[in-house]
């Protein structure tokens, strides 16, 4: 697990290919989450367009990708209903744990 655990994200994707939960590989745009993270991300208001930096950092340069805004706010709600319905299976496991297999267990 502590193997699994120090890997970066995109390669944790290619363990998950036979999990019960499909996830929607389109709900995950990796350059740009990366992008945000090290907030290399541009916005102008003008265009409607986002700008941003998956390879590079402040010193050096990578390429740039843009999208609309439009896309980003699409990309946006795609990847908080895929994390919303993650949310209701871990609550519900949670619930059936400690309201359903804790009660009988002690008993």
């Amino acid at each position: 697990m502590l193997k699994f655990s120090s890997k970066v994200l995109s390669d944790k994707f290619k363990y998950l290919d036979d999990c019960w939960y499909r996830l929607d590989m389109n709900a995950f745009n990796l350059d740009l989450r990366n992008s945000i993270a090290h907030n290399n991300v541009h916005y102008t208001v003008v265009d409607q367009v986002v700008t941003y930096t998956p390879d590079g950092g402040r010193l050096e340069q990578g390429k740039c990708e843009t999208m609309s805004f439009l896309e980003f706010m699409r990309l946006l709600l795609i990847s908080f209903r895929e994390m919303h319905s993650l949310h209701h299976i871990i609550k519900t496991l949670f619930f059936y744990k400690y309201l359903i297999h804790d009660k009988y267990d002690n008993t």
